[in-house]
């Protein structure tokens, strides 16, 4: 079942993982630079790849097939807009692809317009759902109201309910089933205070996904994608300092924040955890690795994807398939689509301040957040989260621990202990578990100040800011003062404890 999501999610990993890529099989079109966005299926026994062919005047649907021996040309379908594949699903023995924001479908043959929820608007996305093509988009074009879901038997169209949202929204961006309900993420009108974008149909009726935060400084949130690992709900949204959050027990649960920039175009569960294909890192372009775990807590690049933009994952049990534009895989070049049986061997711990010198992590003992892990070969480097963690996923063998820099984070005392384990020895499908003792090299205070926000808010709304001052030094400071400049367009609207003073801007 295919998840197509597009984000600009902020999102910077602090594990990598290493897998073995393959091409899967000869790769048939010819022209790579006429491929403008793919998009995958594994249905029936059979790898379908549906591609917008740019190289005619018109904007072509084409469609190929892999039986797990060789791949095969089908039909094709000429499209009469400006030629982009939203999603792809098998349901009923064919091929359903949303190209255009019209939907097609493929019976083996040829190909066919099955038409739109009431005769009107466009189509975004898509999932089988209690054996039925459930659809979202917008439908509102000549009906009153705010419809955004549909479902289809394979003959006929029903239109869900109207949604009954008093603002304005601009149709479904996607389409999932937890819980035995049906979620829709919106686009809403940015001038309108919502709970959240993202509602759920019990069958009956609309409502938000959930009323209720767990921080109670936040009023409201837009997600820009939703992920399911079948277990739990997850929203993202796609500001700078971006959070993902759990959605369970009628409660938005912010389970982390991350910094950079990410792309998410699209998700696979396998294995128990959750692919996503798209742009993560730092760097751009090619530079940028094109694939990330999500385990419920983090955003995980891995280390050997391939290099570009993967716009697709699927997966038939035992391997997972990607396609898209990239230009490496395992340092050869190529372009089409791979496939990995996803073989990791995990190496992680904690980066901790060694308090009673015993090189275990003790109670009460900090780790140490930012600190970057040096591993041999490869000069693979990788940060510990806000906690001290770190993982790092690597192809099975011997590694060393070269190093580790605190200075990014502001540990200007701290350096590694002698104790530390400097070589291990990993292997496929199991975790490796190494801690990083760390000791001071002074006894004077080592301050560590950090600034978070939530999120960007839109003008005019209130934006919610979290100024940390931790002593990981070892003797006492008192006469603590810091001071916040706010940026053009910021005032301070209310601050706990309340600041005392004020300078214009700075506080």
């Amino acid at each position: 079942m295919k998840r197509i999501l597009f984000l600009l999610l902020a999102g910077l990993s602090t594990c990598a993982y290493a897998q073995t890529w393959m091409p899967v099989g000869n790769w048939v079109h010819a022209q790579q630079n006429q491929i403008t966005n793919t998009q995958t299926t594994y249905y029936n026994g059979s790898l379908y790849v549906a591609e917008i062919d740019g190289s005619s005047s018109n904007s072509v649907l084409q469609m190929y097939a892999w039986d797990g021996n060789s791949w095969s040309t089908l039909p094709s379908q000429t499209l009469s807009g400006w030629g982009y594949i939203y999603d792809i699903i098998g349901y009923q023995g064919s091929i359903y692809v949303i190209a255009d924001g019209l939907i097609f479908r493929f019976d083996g043959t040829s190909w066919s317009p099955i038409g739109l929820p009431a005769n009107t608007g466009w189509i975004n996305r898509m999932a089988v759902i209690n054996n039925k093509l459930m659809v979202t988009g917008d439908f509102n074009t000549h009906i009153a109201g705010d419809y955004i879901a549909a479902e289809y038997d394979g003959s006929s169209w029903n239109v869900l309910p109207d949604v009954g949202y008093t603002g304005t929204l601009y149709g479904g961006t996607e389409i999932v089933e937890f819980g035995g309900n049906i979620h829709v993420l919106t686009q809403t009108d940015s001038s309108t205070t919502i709970t959240t974008n993202l509602f759920t149909f019990n069958g009956t009726s609309w409502d938000y996904a959930a009323h209720n935060f767990d921080n109670s400084s936040i009023q409201s949130i837009e997600f820009y994608a939703i992920v399911s690992d079948g277990q739990h709900l997850y929203g993202f949204d796609g500001t700078w300092g971006s959070g993902f959050y759990a959605i369970e027990n009628d409660s938005i649960k912010l389970v982390n924040t991350l910094g950079g920039v990410v792309s998410i175009s699209d998700y696979e569960l396998f294995n128990g955890k959750v692919y996503l294909a798209g742009e993560f890192g730092a760097g751009s372009g090619t530079n940028r690795k094109s694939m990330a775990l999500f385990d419920g807590q983090n955003i995980t690049p891995l280390q050997n994807a391939p290099r570009g933009y993967l716009r697709s994952v699927t997966s038939d049990g035992n391997k997972i398939y990607a396609a898209g534009n990239f230009t490496q895989i395992n340092g050869s070049t190529y372009n089409g689509v791979v496939s990995t049986l996803g073989d990791v061997a995990i190496l992680s711990g904690q980066v901790f301040l060694d308090q009673n010198s015993d090189c275990q992590p003790s109670p009460g003992e900090q780790g140490l957040r930012s600190a970057i892990i040096t591993v041999n070969p490869g000069n693979i480097l990788v940060a510990s989260d806000q906690w001290g963690n770190y993982s790092i996923g690597l192809t099975a063998g011997s590694y060393n621990i070269a190093g580790v820099n605190y200075t990014l984070a502001g540990h200007q005392n701290v350096v590694s202990s002698s104790c530390n384990t400097t070589s291990v020895t990993l292997t496929n499908g199991q975790t490796t578990q190494n801690n990083i003792a760390s000791e001071l090299t002074t006894t004077d205070p080592d301050l560590l100040v950090n600034l978070t926000a939530s999120w960007r808010a839109r003008f005019g709304f209130d934006e919610f800011y979290q100024l940390d001052v931790i002593n990981i030094g070892a003797t006492n400071e008192s006469n603590v003062s810091a001071t916040v400049t706010l940026p053009a367009g910021l005032q301070i609207v209310s601050a706990s404890p309340n600041y005392s003073s004020q300078s214009g801007s700075v506080y």
